[in-house]
Order: structure tokens, then C-alpha cells, then sequence
């Protein structure tokens, strides 16, 4: 919350499947805010491609299982948002169609999914990309197979998009924005340390470095971030585009992406009070309010 993000999905990542059914059972059931408000849940895996596995444990990845899934959802009690998959691996079709008819959104990333894997995934009931470029097979001029980005640029998918100017380059964040037709909208990819002053930490063993608001592993490999999701709307806005666009990227489309639109995401009469207040010159946080009260501290980085 002292970032300036009142809302999320808490994301639970990659893990074995009975503790994912534990952590979904246990967020299923909190009703406490100690901080950001806690809308629902984002499932990361584990239907994935061991071959973009990125910072997790290719060991825990399963192949698309249904019936798992059904249980899962049912520990979720409506609470799950969103999943993110592989749409290339075998029944992941099967998957996508039950999430599709428990009005869980089906995400695609953690793939190395050809044009037309892509293509086919789509058709199936994918409807957003979780983090555009992250974890994708590479975007290519071949004719016979540009890989998946493309299909997704000229889809109808939702695109989040990480703009914490390490993930994606600044140039593609810029084509992405600048795309009549697209619907990108920014996700932070942050963990845990994001909000303190950690410069390295410990996950599942493996000593973790941050380093200018990104996170790496010791081999190198970019593990997720800890840039705040206002850093990310300040960083678009820098590159040119119009800071009340930005802002809503961040907000109001994402507000409506899961359906809580009609209390959060923008300023209005009767929506809840959350909105922060910051420098009209840096746009550095000055204050952060949750239903019309101050929160005691901001965090800037």
C-alpha cells in the first residue's frame, strides 16, 4: 500500500500442488486488509513450458490437468481471477475450457507457443497475456512462424505489460502503446521485497540480487521485480504518453479486466476512495488513501 497500489491479485507461484491448494484455500478466506486490499488471485502455473520456467522450479511443472484444476477452483471459492498456462502443452486446451466456464480468466506466458500454438490457444478461450515478451518464444519475421508476441498484438487478448524499464525495452514498451486496437495495461511482476530497501534475499535456496529495481538470480537470469506499478505508469509517461492514459493502464483497465470496476479503478461518486496524491513536477508520492484515509507511509523508489 505505501507504493501507491490499494488493490491486487496476490499471485501464487509455481509450487507443488497440494501447497498451492493450501495458500488458495487459506487467501480464499481472508477478510483482513492489513494493507493493499485483497481482490482475489492470480494462479502462476503450474501448467507450464519447463523450457521458459524463468525463475521457477521446472521440477513442479505439471502437465494440464482437469480434474486438479476443478479442485482448485472449488478451494479458490470464486476467488481465483486468473491463470496463467502454457497453451502449447498437451490438454491445455481442456484446461482453458474449464476456466473459461468457471469465469476464470485463461493467460498465457511461461510459453514457447509457435504462431500458430498461439493462434490455436486464442480459438481455445485465452484472453490475456500475463507479461507480454516475458517468458514468450521471440518475435521473428519469419513467414512461417513469428512466434507468439505478434498473434497477441493482433488479437483482442488483455496485455499486461511490465514498465519497470528492465523487463522490456523501451522501444517495444513505446510500439506496444502506440498500437491502435491493442489493450495493454501494466502488472508490476513484483515480490516480496518490493516497498523496502532489500538488496538481496533468499528464495526456495537461491540468493536473490536486486539491482536498479529488478530482480537476479546467480546465474544471471531476471527474477521478477520490486519497481512499484506507479514507477511503471511514470516511466510510460516519460517516454511520451499522456500521464491520465498511463494512470488508467494502471487502474480502471485492470479494474475492469476482473470485474471490479464498478467500486475501484477510477475517482467517481460512490466508487470507494482510493487515490494518491503526488508531485505535479516528479510525480513522487506524496500520499496514499483506501477508502477515503491516509495511509502512514509512502514508498518512492
Amino acid at each position: 500500500l505505501s507504493t501507491g497500489t490499494t488493490g491486487l491479485l496476490a499471485t501464487l507461484m509455481l509450487d507443488h500442488t497440494n501447497i498451492l491448494e493450501v495458500q488458495t484455500k487459506f487467501l480464499a478466506h481472508q477478510k483482513t486488509e492489513l494493507g493493499s486490499r485483497l481482490l482475489g488471485l492470480h494462479v502462476e502455473g503450474p501448467f507450464f513450458n519447463p523450457i521458459k520456467a524463468a525463475m521457477h522450479d521446472s521440477a513442479l511443472i505439471i502437465k494440464p490437468d482437469v480434474e486438479w484444476t476443478e479442485k482448485l477452483l472449488k478451494a479458490g471459492q470464486g476467488r481465483i481471477k486468473i491463470m496463467t498456462l502454457a497453451p502449447e502443452m498437451q490438454d491445455a486446451d481442456k484446461v482453458i475450457a474449464c476456466l473459461n466456464k468457471n469465469n476464470v480468466i485463461a493467460s498465457v506466458a511461461h510459453s514457447y507457443a509457435t504462431e500458430q500454438e498461439m493462434c490455436k490457444g486464442l480459438q481455445d478461450g485465452i484472453t490475456m497475456a500475463t507479461h507480454l515478451f516475458n517468458t514468450m518464444s521471440p518475435l521473428h519475421h519469419h513467414p512461417d512462424n513469428a512466434g507468439m508476441v505478434p498473434v497477441l498484438l493482433n488479437s483482442n487478448a488483455a496485455l499486461g505489460i511490465i514498465a519497470d524499464g528492465m523487463h522490456v525495452n523501451d522501444y517495444m514498451l513505446s510500439i506496444v502503446l502506440k498500437m491502435n486496437g491493442t489493450r495493454p495495461f501494466f502488472v508490476s511482476d513484483a515480490i516480496s521485497p518490493l516497498g523496502t530497501d532489500t538488496k538481496d534475499f533468499i528464495y526456495r535456496g537461491e540468493n536473490i540480487k536486486v539491482v536498479k529495481g529488478a530482480c537476479y538470480n546467480t546465474n544471471g537470469k531476471m527474477a521478477a521485480s520490486i519497481t512499484p506499478l506507479f514507477k511503471g505508469v511514470i516511466n510510460a509517461h516519460r517516454l511520451g504518453f499522456e500521464l491520465f492514459d498511463m494512470v488508467r493502464m494502471a487502474s480502471l483497465f485492470p479494474a475492469q479486466l476482473i470485474g471490479f470496476d464498478q467500486n475501484y479503478g477510477s475517482i467517481e461518486a460512490g466508487k470507494c476512495a482510493d487515490f494518491l496524491i503526488v508531485d505535479k513536477k516528479t510525480l513522487q508520492l506524496k500520499a496514499v488513501y483506501k477508502n477515503g484515509i491516509k495511509f502512514h507511509s509512502v514508498y518512492n523508489i
